[in-house]
């Protein structure tokens, strides 16, 4: 048998200089390593929600495709993010919004970290393709600071991208919440996701 067991277990303390230590935080059930700097290294969460899900121009939670923030909470450096496929109907002109949210229930009554809206205004017609959200935390306390980007790929018909600074957020003791998003595609305007794939890396 060439099985490993290993123990689940909140964050170690930072080890000795020249040495790393492996393990599996139990929240997340993901395989971490953490350096000597007492930086932590890996895939720390994903999701992959293939179900169609309408957004109707109303802000609409991302169904399922919430992160799980590991149990020790929020860390410069991490990097939250969304691969979205989504068609757009032909409707509609107005610039989206993506709120990027925490919390445990997974709706919008989640705390919105940061809003993201368009760039421009969107044009009419109908697009497809794959839109990409990220959110990295830059300061952790009480009144925190959060990047939050979109970017639109080649869909030029939802707009341009941009990037926006959240600050003055409570963004300590999150381990175990879920980091998601919520979507409004404007006033008269449909976007079907298709699939997402969402991670958490550092």
């Amino acid at each position: 048998m060439a099985d490993i067991l290993i123990d689940n277990q909140a964050a170690p303390s930072t080890p000795g200089t020249g040495k790393s230590v492996l393990w599996v935080d139990s929240t997340s059930k993901r395989s971490i390593q953490t350096d000597d700097a007492g930086l932590r290294h890996g895939i720390l969460s994903t999701r992959v929600v293939t179900t169609q899900q309408a957004i109707v121009t109303s802000d609409t939670y991302l169904t399922n495709a919430g992160i799980l923030v590991p149990s020790y909470g929020f860390e410069s450096g991490q990097i939250y993010r969304w691969f979205i496929h989504l068609n757009k109907s032909g409707a509609g002109t107005a610039a989206c919004a993506i709120q990027i949210r925490v919390g445990a229930a997974q709706t919008t009554g989640d705390t919105s970290l940061v809003t993201c809206t368009g760039g421009t205004a969107a044009s009419s017609g109908t697009a497809g393709g794959i839109v990409v959200v990220t959110m990295m935390p830059r300061t952790i306390s009480g009144t925190g600071v959060v990047i939050g980007a979109w970017s639109p790929g080649q869909i030029s018909f939802i707009g341009q991208g941009i990037t926006t600074v959240g600050g003055a957020v409570d963004n300590t003791g999150k381990g175990g919440q879920y980091v998601g998003l919520s979507i409004n595609p404007g006033a008269n305007t449909t976007w079907t996701i298709e699939s997402t794939y969402a991670e958490l890396v550092s």
